[in-house]
């Protein structure tokens, strides 16, 4: 975990962002999942992703997507996050990425 996001609090107050951690929240009281992350576009958070890794395929699949709800998508953000995914998936040494759902059309 990136050390900036375990201040919750200077993170909401800098950038408006509430942001927890579920690995150890009961699964019944996630809000998001077991192992979501934060996107930062620019200077600002702009989304959630919730990675797995399917070890059998060596697949990055993007379970779930979750856009903030100010977010303004545009070509340049979506093409720009696909790229950082799939940078994500090399550092994972994984061979593809799977999508659940087209980021796009994901909102909240």
């Amino acid at each position: 975990m990136d050390n900036l996001l375990w201040d919750r609090k200077l993170i909401k107050s800098l950038f408006d962002f509430d942001y927890k951690w579920e690995v150890y929240t009961p699964p019944k009281d996630r809000k998001f999942g077991y192992y979501v992350l934060p996107i930062l576009y620019n200077n600002k958070f702009i989304a959630r992703v919730e990675p797995v890794i399917d070890k059998k395929e060596n697949t990055l699949i993007i379970k779930n997507w979750w856009w903030e709800g100010s977010v303004k998508k545009s070509d340049m953000m979506i093409k720009s996050i696909k790229e950082c995914l799939i940078n994500f998936k090399k550092y994972l040494n994984a061979n593809d990425i799977k999508y659940i759902k087209d980021l796009t059309s994901r909102c909240s």
